[in-house]
């Protein structure tokens, strides 16, 4: 929540501390590339780190505190406060800190749900992850009307800081319940980083395909950080719309991405037993004739069963290549017109809508099937490198969209279409790829 409650307010309050929009445009860009960077390797390192430690709850518990305080310096910051735009960037970084919390959940799901609840759980999380990116705008909109003054210093409490104060309490009140109501399910490991040697030394590529499923999640974070910076700066700069009604249009946006997502677990559903129904057909006239025993039958059901699960969520991986190249399309026309009509600000959200439901479809797919594409006894381990991997997307949106797009708020076709263009085509080489992902998915899930 804290992603998407902060950004309707960001521009408008780094602004606070700045001189020009240029200014405030870069460390906008900076306030997202930071953060991302210290997410990127606190997603590697914290769950080998916490297995050495032998806990996952009080590592989770520290970090949501991180995120408690990251916040609350964020919101001191403006004039009559810490008046530093600076401390703005530092209180993010502390924040990118913090999001090593959902590597930590995404490790707890893996060591206490069963295989065959694994992915229902997984989908759960990142429905809930949907539904948080929702209230993030949601929350904004009344917070955005608070206004008053605090002490003599002239420090103030307004839209573009009570909605971070809010999440500063709501990160404290969800590390007490952690800390209350979770058990520790982990247990000490004295190298939690020999398993990964031998994984990725291992002669019989099995870690191509997490690497082809890391790519895919690499592009589709990399394209939703690109929306989530154009969506802030370009409603407030280009189209000057109000930090209220902005609000509202990302609200529609992540609700948008949010039925995509509770979408996709009916679309698996349909797909898996589509598939189970072709299965069941082309097999039944063979099952009277062949004499097998009962346990070569369960293995066999089995394997078919966990095949075709891969195959839904592979096929639903290809749809959201499909959509992803639909929303690029829409967000490239609409930075072609330079003018700041509301026509091309209408056809800006719905691009821009189409690309979150793109990635959250491979956001509820992928997590399950990364998880499934490694052995038992490197699987906690490697599966927060998921988390790193989104990390890793919005870390590289930032700095191209900055530095190849030059962006001045004024949105020129020529500057800000480059990054959009290069995800676009990284889409189209990893479509090609993921044909051949279908294939072996399903064969090495069928052994």
């Amino acid at each position: 929540m804290d992603s998407t409650l902060w950004l309707p307010t960001a521009y408008e309050h780094i602004a606070k501390c700045t001189s020009t929009g240029r200014e405030a445009s870069k460390f906008l860009s900076l306030a997202q590339l930071l953060p991302a960077a210290v997410q990127l390797f606190v997603s590697l390192l914290v769950d080998p780190l916490a297995a050495m430690a032998g806990s996952l709850k009080w590592p989770a518990c520290f970090l949501l505190l991180c995120s408690a305080i990251g916040n609350f310096v964020y919101s001191l910051t403006a004039p009559g406060g810490i008046d530093n735009v600076w401390a703005i960037v530092g209180a993010r970084s502390l924040l990118g800190l913090a999001s090593g919390s959902a590597s930590l959940a995404m490790a707890y799901l893996t060591v206490s749900t069963a295989a065959d609840k694994r992915i229902e759980a997984m989908s759960l999380f990142r429905t809930f992850g949907g539904v948080a990116m929702v209230l993030g705008p949601l929350l904004s909109i009344p917070l955005t009307r608070v206004h008053f003054d605090v002490g003599h210093g002239g420090f103030q409490v307004d839209g573009s800081n009570a909605p971070i104060f809010f999440a500063a309490l709501t990160s404290l009140v969800i590390a007490c319940l952690v800390a209350v109501l979770l058990k520790d399910k982990s247990r000490p490991v004295h190298n939690a980083f020999v398993p990964l040697i031998g994984f990725f030394s291992a002669k019989d590529g099995r870690w191509k395909i997490p690497c082809l499923i890391l790519g895919l999640m690499l592009v589709s974070a990399y394209l939703s950080a690109n929306v989530l910076f154009l969506l802030s700066e370009l409603l407030a700069h280009r189209w000057q719309i109000g930090i209220t009604l902005a609000s509202g249009v990302q609200a529609i946006v992540f609700a948008l991405s949010l039925l995509a997502s509770i979408a996709c677990g009916r679309l698996q559903q349909w797909i898996l037993d589509r598939t189970q129904k072709g299965d069941t057909a082309a097999s039944g006239s063979d099952t009277v004739e062949k004499s097998t025993t009962k346990d070569h039958q369960f293995t066999q059901a089995a394997s078919q069963a966990a095949a075709a699960k891969v195959q839904a969520e592979t096929l639903l991986t290809q749809g959201f290549q499909v959509i992803s190249i639909i929303a690029v399309v829409l967000i490239l026309l609409s930075l072609c017109f330079k003018t700041g009509s509301a026509a091309t600000a209408v056809v800006f959200a719905i691009g821009c809508a189409l690309a979150m439901m793109g990635y959250n479809i491979q956001a509820a797919s992928l997590p399950s099937l990364f998880s499934q594409s490694f052995p038992a006894d490197v699987r906690a381990t490697l599966v927060p490198w998921y988390a790193a991997t989104v990390a890793a997307g919005k870390l590289a949106a930032p700095p191209i969209t900055e530095t190849i797009g030059n962006s001045n708020g004024h949105g020129w076709a020529a500057s800000q279409s480059v990054p959009l263009v290069l995800g676009l085509g990284a889409i189209a080489v990893l479509a090609l790829a993921s044909k051949r992902l279908v294939g072996v998915c399903i064969t090495h899930s069928s052994k």
